[in-house]
């Protein structure tokens, strides 16, 4: 559990560097952060599983064989971004152990200026408080209560065939016999069946508490901060308007709990789904990225939600988004990079 967890963490950051080294320009404005770095690399990893997934099933490989290549594949991607990021650092310009200690320094200056601001603004402290209470509520109703809300999905049960016959979408889970007509590309496609499985075989982690529990509450936290992202992005450093903005969205996905359907209730208690995915955390940076005008990440998100959701529930919603805010920038004559320009779009 501990290093399952660890990897969760871990994992995404070196790619989604690599992917803003070269995609963002360096006078970018706000300069993007490690959480912009842990979204993209997230975006990436679901990709280079999807792409995995396609090669595996194409091959008729085992699922045994497809974990060994998630394993190698993950692993060669960390080593390759490493050693891209070292080549493209440039040491002529600061020593190691000045490099080191810039981002010692920014690391304690960000966290100076975060109490700093906290203090000064006793309502923006009562907001978060507020929110972090939402987030906790939300968490302990994904563990308590989930479910109670998986009638008629058959993700867990897809798994649970995986991991026992060693196959992908060669066995239906319920009657444990083979598929007598197969199953459309179109959904063996998907990744996130196998990515779990893949997940409970390599960490022993037990299937209803992988797909029920941890990956909700993943993607939950994972959620909040796109939230963020967008927050920051339309409202600077006035941290009682981005506080204001979080508790908006923590009500509006509590709210939505209260009916199928409802992107809320997928959210918290679906979170594992692929259409729960594209709307709590694609769909909302998406909408970040295009107001930056960074078509490279939007592709990104694109890409994902090819791998995750299936055609009859919407596929290509984020493409749709990102065509109509594409089609506005034409009009307006300004479809080129933000980078160096002010973020926000609220004002000062």
């Amino acid at each position: 559990m501990f290093l399952f967890l660890v990897s969760l963490a871990v994992i995404p950051i070196l790619p989604g560097m690599l992917f803003l080294k070269i995609f963002y320009r360096r006078n970018h404005r706000p300069r993007p952060g490690i959480l912009h770095a842990y979204i993209l690399g997230m975006l990436l990893c679901l990709v280079f599983c999807g792409t995995i997934n396609l090669l595996c099933v194409m091959l008729h490989k085992t699922l045994q064989e497809c974990v060994i290549w998630y394993s190698m594949g993950i692993l060669w991607m960390q080593l390759i971004a490493g050693v891209v990021l070292t080549f493209m650092w440039k040491p002529t310009e600061e020593s190691l152990g000045e490099f080191l200690r810039k981002h010692k320094m920014a690391l304690t200056e960000f966290i100076k200026q975060q109490w700093d601001r906290c203090r000064r603004s006793f309502w923006a402290v009562g907001i978060l408080g507020v929110f972090c209470i939402l987030v906790l509520l939300q968490m302990v109703g994904i563990c308590r209560n989930g479910y109670v809300y998986m009638a008629g999905d058959m993700t867990l049960e897809m798994v649970q065939s995986f991991l026992e016959h060693d196959s992908l979408y060669q066995i239906h889970p319920l009657t444990g016999q083979a598929y007598e007509a197969g199953v459309p590309m179109r959904i063996q496609i998907l990744c996130l069946p196998t990515l779990y499985a893949a997940l409970c075989s390599l960490f022993g982690l037990a299937p209803q508490l992988l797909v029920w529990t941890l990956m909700p509450v993943y993607f939950l936290i994972c959620s909040y901060l796109v939230y963020y992202l967008l927050a920051r992005r339309l409202f600077g450093e006035r941290m009682l308007h981005v506080g204001c903005f979080m508790v908006l969205v923590g009500l509006i996905i509590g709210w939505g709990t209260y009916a199928y359907g409802m992107d809320g209730l997928g959210l918290i208690y679906r979170g594992f789904r692929g259409e729960s995915i594209r709307a709590g955390i694609l769909l909302p940076y998406v909408i970040g990225q295009v107001l930056e005008h960074k078509w490279w990440s939007v592709l990104l998100c694109v890409g994902t939600e090819l791998f995750i959701v299936w055609t009859l529930y919407g596929m290509g919603t984020c493409a749709f988004v990102a065509i109509g805010f594409l089609v506005i920038a034409l009009i307006k004559g300004d479809f080129s990079d933000k980078s160096g320009k002010e973020a926000s779009v609220c004002g000062k």
